[in-house]
């Protein structure tokens, strides 16, 4: 509303400005007309004259000048704020823009620095490794798995382990032709035979179906430190001696809690390794 107010006060103003002016010349003529005949017949007149027409003038015109000075500073200070206006919203989704490029650049370098571990990683001979992508995961109340980017057609197996640079991230329990399940081993369902890094004493490393893992079947008078590391022992013939399962986090009277090694959080690439007759197969 105050936008074609100020839209049609400037449309009566600039005309009249316009009139005014050619009247202004009209009289400025007369005057001079008048002004150079009085001033052969009385100079000291037409001085006088001359100088009060000057005094009533200046002042008209000033004045009328002014409300047209400020609608045109006004406008030029609407047309200013709008224009910063669109620069800020311009700004914005620049940077918005460069947000999303930067948190994409982070992920994409987290994966490549996964991905160069596991393809660095040194195969013992005789073990076969296929490497590829965690899809996604799927947790419930009695399960907690993971779905792996390859199939039977890459060779993949029930039964298989699978790692990452960090270390156990599972088996293999579920095979089709493109894609495989992996039992985590923070599941429910998961059962590690393990054995300490330092005071070497055997255990069963069992899932909850969280985050973390427990000790079970420990010796009495366990030595166990927090922050040991926890390995496969090779006992039960499923998981090979020496991988890496965990770290000691937490020693009271009732448990022994373990984290596990690998970041669940940033869980992207994997292998699955097929250690051949080192491993029991799984029907």
């Amino acid at each position: 509303m105050h936008h074609r107010n100020r839209i049609t006060l400037l449309q009566i103003i600039f005309p009249l400005k316009a009139l005014l002016g050619r009247l202004s010349v009209f009289l400025m003529v007369l005057a001079a007309i008048l002004v150079i005949f009085l001033s052969r017949t009385n100079p000291n007149l037409t001085s006088a004259i001359r100088a009060k027409i000057t005094d009533i003038t200046v002042p008209v015109q000033n004045s009328l000048s002014l409300p047209l000075d400020f609608f045109s500073n006004l406008r030029q200070e609407v047309t200013d704020i709008t224009s910063v206006y669109k620069e800020n919203r311009k700004l914005k989704k620049e940077n918005a823009s460069l947000k999303k490029t930067q948190e994409i650049s982070l992920v994409l370098a987290n994966e490549n620095q996964s991905l160069r571990k596991l393809l660095n990683f040194t195969a013992e001979p005789g073990i076969k490794y296929i490497t590829g992508r965690i899809a996604g995961e799927s947790a419930g109340p009695y399960i907690r798995s993971a779905f792996f980017t390859e199939g039977e057609k890459a060779g993949i197996r029930k039964g298989l382990i699978v790692i990452n640079e960090d270390g156990v991230v599972g088996r293999i329990m579920e095979v089709g032709t493109n894609t495989s399940r992996v039992l985590l081993i923070t599941d429910i369902n998961s059962r590690i035979p393990v054995v300490t890094g330092e005071a070497n004493e055997l255990a069963i490393a069992v899932g909850n179906n969280g985050p973390l893992l427990q000790l079970l079947y420990l010796p009495e008078g366990s030595k166990i430190k927090i922050g040991e590391e926890v390995y496969t022992s090779g006992d039960g013939q499923f998981f090979p001696p020496g991988l890496l399962i965990g770290y000691i986090e937490s020693i009271n009277d009732k448990s022994v809690i373990v984290r596990p090694a690998v970041d669940w959080g940033r869980l992207v690439y994997v292998s699955v390794v097929d250690y051949g007759a080192a491993v029991a197969p799984v029907k």
